[in-house]
């Protein structure tokens, strides 16, 4: 696109021109360019016909660098489509064949891909291993997907059924969500209903199971907190664990509380309430108060 237009009392005022403006003015510009070349070159080849050749061309008023972008976007061009002349259409064109020839270039061939997708392991992530320290538990992206939508039970959090998570990704079950609010596409999760049947229904495990569950479901929701293990939603999960797990007769009343400790983290999911440790002391004294009397009944009837 040519750049002249030198004096600067003019391309102050140009300056002050729409795009539209300068395209139309462009457009009459270059019709009488053609013109005067055309003359030129029928004065060449018939001066008998044409005596006088075409006077010199004049300058296209300058359209910045952000305009031209601009007019590479479809739905801007279709607004001014109109007032387009030849010598801006052609660079647009050679623009679009720029860009095509960049992409072509840049696609991988045959052989590449196949490399691609042979060669497709990076040993420079491995883990090292400590002799006597259990792997790193490492949480799949399908979980925290899974998550924000619906929760997840505790028995998916043993560590075994983690690495079934890593290790099958591919092969599990999954289903087709809709869009949540604000969002245009739905996203496939993790299938809890047909999981649970492998992997454990809540209150199905047993206490030792349910410490090593709960570990791995706190540390998976504190890497879900926006501040880590000092933001409020992990240090609820830590003090709603840890609660259970400091009490002296966790083992021996684990039937008893299993249920309020699952009530708890279901009330937390839906009403996203604070920790209260007022009501856990209450709800513990209960749960051990009714174990008592199921055992004395127990007694009583085997007497």
């Amino acid at each position: 696109v040519p750049r002249t237009h030198t004096s600067p009392t003019i391309i102050q005022m140009l300056k002050t021109l729409s795009l539209t403006n300068i395209l139309k003015q462009n457009k009459k510009i270059e019709a009488k360019n053609e013109a005067r070349t055309l003359l030129t070159f029928q004065n060449h080849v018939d001066p008998v016909t044409y005596p006088v050749a075409g006077s010199e061309t004049a300058s296209l008023i300058t359209i910045d660098s952000e305009d031209l972008n601009r007019l590479k976007v479809p739905s801007f061009f279709l607004t001014v489509c109109d007032y387009i002349y030849s010598s801006l259409a052609k660079w647009i064109a050679d623009e679009e064949i720029e860009k095509s020839k960049r992409k072509s270039d840049n696609k991988p061939t045959a052989e590449e891909l196949c490399a691609s997708k042979r060669q497709c392991m990076d040993g420079s992530v491995q883990v090292k291993k400590l002799l006597g320290t259990a792997a790193p538990i490492q949480f799949p992206q399908s979980l925290f997907d899974t998550e924000g939508c619906v929760s997840v039970p505790l028995p998916f959090f043993l560590n075994k059924n983690l690495r079934i998570m890593i290790d099958e990704a591919a092969t599990l079950p999954t289903m087709k969500l809709n869009p949540l609010p604000g969002k245009t596409k739905g996203i496939s999760i993790l299938d809890i209903g047909k999981l649970a049947n492998r992997f454990g229904h809540e209150l199905s495990i047993t206490c030792s199971q349910w410490t090593e569950a709960a570990e791995n479901m706190y540390n998976f929701q504190k890497q879900r907190d926006k501040a880590g293990a000092s933001g409020q939603h992990a240090l609820w999960y830590n003090s709603h664990f840890n609660f259970f797990h400091e009490q002296r007769k966790r083992d021996e009343l684990y039937d008893a509380w299993k249920h309020i400790e699952l009530e708890y983290r279901k009330e937390h999911r839906s009403s996203y309430n604070v920790f209260a440790l007022e009501e856990y002391v209450a709800g513990f004294k209960t749960c051990a108060e009714s174990a008592k009397l199921r055992a004395e009944m127990q007694e009583l009837i085997a007497s």
